[in-house]
């Protein structure tokens, strides 16, 4: 490493507010994330330092790119890595290079179930050295406005507020039993499609996702449970939950969808969609947010004009 290692953090810090800034959205980040944000760069700094895991290009004294493989802070699964990169804005191509070949090799050793995320410009430019070396499971983080996603949906798709015609009832998710046959119908559907939801059976989602459908339940959180059911067994669980906003002045909503596979393809979650929207839109909530590695979904994001905020990668294997 050529570069003072406090130089790199002050650098590093201003990186990740202009960042944070993009994804959420917000002109002025509050004191408290500020310092949270900083306090994260010298982490990395003093971390990968001290660990010997740090890479970064520097011109003429001053750094203007850093890539780390490290352990993740948020793991969805067992001993789970992340690589970080980040640039300056002004960066120039001569660092992008050096970007990019320092992430195909840190991808290439990386383990399993490694994880990557970026801009949407940064994803047109590593995808494919990203792919060859396994990162072959992509996620969009999209931003919805949920009046503009609404009007959209129901214009140019038009779905059904029931699904009587596909011998299906939907109901409110509104009792403990209820839950306990979400939660398993959740952990079946996820083990069946791994590449999608490689995380949603773990124990530790399941008794997060848990904890909230309560709350939701009791009245303690704000969101709507909707169960796909016919007859008496549950085949579909759609999700949206309140939550509180970057910036601290307002909330959005999250939306989660688990349907069994014999009843996927059908428009079930056109329905979903129109119905949260409409709950979340009565509660005033003005954008929604939701990732997804499904291209079905990513293109019903298009037509309710939702945007790509963040990118994320996932190496499961070839």
């Amino acid at each position: 490493m050529s570069v003072d290692g406090e130089l790199l953090t002050d650098h590093l810090a201003k990186w990740m507010l202009t960042e944070h800034s993009r994804f959420h959205r917000i002109k002025r980040i509050p004191a408290d994330q500020k310092n949270a944000i900083i306090s994260r760069a010298k982490e990395i700094v003093d971390t990968g330092i001290r660990k010997k895991t740090l890479r970064v290009f520097v011109r003429s004294g001053v750094p203007l790119a850093i890539v780390n493989l490290a352990p993740s802070r948020n793991p969805r699964v067992a001993k789970q890595q992340s690589i970080f990169f980040i640039y300056a804005p002004h960066a120039r191509q001569k660092a992008k290079r050096w970007l990019r070949q320092n992430l195909s090799e840190l991808a290439k050793k990386s383990p399993r179930y490694t994880q990557i995320g970026m801009s949407q410009n940064d994803d047109k430019f590593l995808k494919d050295c990203l792919e060859q070396n396994g990162f072959n499971t992509r996620y969009e983080i999209l931003m919805g406005e949920t009046k503009v996603a609404l009007a959209n949906l129901k214009r140019k798709k038009s779905p059904p507020r029931d699904l009587s015609h596909l011998g299906l009832e939907l109901r409110s998710i509104e009792s403990p039993s209820q839950i306990r046959d979400a939660m398993v119908l959740q952990k079946k559907i996820s083990l069946k499609s791994k590449r999608h939801g490689y995380f949603s059976h773990t124990p530790s989602q399941l008794k997060k996702d848990r904890e909230e459908y309560n709350s939701i339940m009791r009245g303690k959180m704000d969101g709507r449970i909707l169960g796909v059911y016919r007859g008496k067994k549950i085949l579909g669980l759609m999700v949206t939950g309140v939550h509180a906003e970057a910036s601290a002045s307002e909330k959005n909503g999250g939306f989660s969808f688990f349907l069994d596979p014999s009843i996927q393809g059908k428009g079930i979650t056109k329905t979903g969609y129109l119905l949260l929207l409409e709950y979340l839109l009565h509660k005033k909530i003005q954008k929604f947010y939701g990732g997804t590695s499904q291209p079905s979904i990513q293109s019903l994001g298009k037509i309710m004009k939702r945007q790509v905020q963040h990118v994320i990668y996932v190496k499961m294997g070839t």
